[in-house]
């Protein structure tokens, strides 16, 4: 397909592909408001506030509460309770918020924010998706919206307005929280949408497959198929295999630190003639803590995008059908295409930066093949030269 058919198509599949995903709600809200007095009348009746020692306090106006401290050792805290069985499946929660001058304590969760929490066995549970927003610095009034997936377990949750060892002042107002339930209506249109981007992938690639060798348009299809799921898979699932990925390289890491430790130990026994500053660095050794999360873990699911764009890059640039600049913007198509796929994921969103990350790895991939290319090249001349 040459581009000036497909600029164009592609042009108007990502603007209907935007239009579908800001103006048609996956979720449509049902039943009654559940939280009471959003107006916060009488006094902000059916909240609960919590303080540790403050230097500032929570004031309650009609239709707008206000949270500020001054000290970062200071807590504030608003909330509501709900339980469980009041709640469907899914719950749509909305709130406006503004921060003034909010200054982050030391931990990431040291900011103005706007929590769902759920607790199970009467214990909050933070590995679930829990944040409406989190706010630092000064805002303007912004409002925020957010689908929240409840866990069978959980036996009520807390809408939380908090500004924990952080300063600054929090603003809330209009909060609202309904059941929600799919609408039909985005459903259709998510799958039609991703079917013609199915489509227009195939026609996209069509030429590359055509025009190779059985083993690479094998490895073709598989590779774009790779990429297709990938992007395509719900954030729980790719959050739970990430996770055991991380899992699996910390367990292989420990495992490898306390066998370089053992052998250290080992040697440092056998060595007959070992120095004081030998047997020291031996026992710091010992005492050092296994790696943590933070240092083990990293962004898998970007390196495994980086990883297949670059394969790709190099069976592209292996069929020879295109030139290199034909292959860097089907490349670049392809890229914006899995990020636009995303908008249909639910937990799912596009970054640019997720792009330039893909694109990054095909044009590595084109590269290293050109160099491999060129070497075969220089290799046969000089097989000639010899004859």
């Amino acid at each position: 397909m040459s581009p000036k058919y497909y600029l164009p198509l592609f042009a108007l599949l990502v603007s209907l592909s935007f239009l579908v995903h800001h103006l048609v709600p996956p979720y449509l809200p049902v039943g009654e408001q559940l939280l009471a007095n959003t107006t916060f009348s009488q006094d902000g009746q059916a909240w609960e506030k919590r303080y540790k020692p403050s230097t500032g306090g929570i004031t309650i106006q009609p239709n707008q509460v206000t949270l500020s401290t001054y000290s970062q050792p200071t807590s504030l805290q608003l909330f509501q309770t709900i339980d469980a069985k009041l709640l469907n499946k899914y719950v749509l929660f909305q709130a406006s918020a503004k921060g003034l001058n909010i200054i982050p304590g030391k931990h990431s969760w040291n900011k103005g924010r706007i929590l769902l929490v759920q607790y199970v066995n009467q214990k909050p549970v933070y590995s679930e998706p829990h944040h409406l927003t989190a706010l630092e610095g000064s805002t303007g009034w912004e409002k925020y919206t957010r689908l929240f997936t409840l866990d069978l377990k959980t036996e009520y949750i807390s809408i939380n307005l908090q500004l924990s060892h952080a300063t600054g002042k929090l603003q809330c107002k209009y909060l609202t929280l309904y059941n929600a339930v799919p609408n039909p209506l985005y459903a259709k249109l998510r799958i039609l949408i991703m079917g013609v981007w199915g489509l227009f992938c195939l026609a996209l690639f069509s030429h590359y497959l055509q025009h190779t060798r059985f083993l690479t348009r094998l490895a073709l299809l598989f590779t774009i198929l790779t990429l297709l799921f990938g992007v395509t898979m719900s954030a729980t699932l790719k959050n739970d295999l990430k996770n055991q990925i991380n899992h699996e390289i910390e367990h292989t890491a420990q495992n490898a630190q306390q066998q370089l430790q053992h052998m250290q130990n080992w040697m440092y026994r056998k060595a007959e003639t070992a120095s004081q500053a030998s047997r020291n660095a031996s026992s710091a050794a010992d005492k050092q803590a296994p790696p943590t999360n933070n240092e083990s873990s990293f962004h898998i699911t970007k390196l495994a995008h980086l990883l297949l764009f670059m394969v790709l890059g190099m069976l592209l640039q292996r069929t020879g059908s295109k030139p290199t600049r034909q292959i860097v913007l089907d490349l670049l198509l392809l890229a914006c295409i899995t990020e636009t796929l995303q908008l249909f994921i639910p937990g799912r969103s596009a970054l640019w930066v997720d792009v330039g990350i893909d694109l990054s790895g095909g044009l590595t991939g084109i590269f290293f093949f050109q160099i491999f290319l060129q070497r075969n090249i220089m290799k046969g001349v000089e097989e000639q030269c010899k004859e």
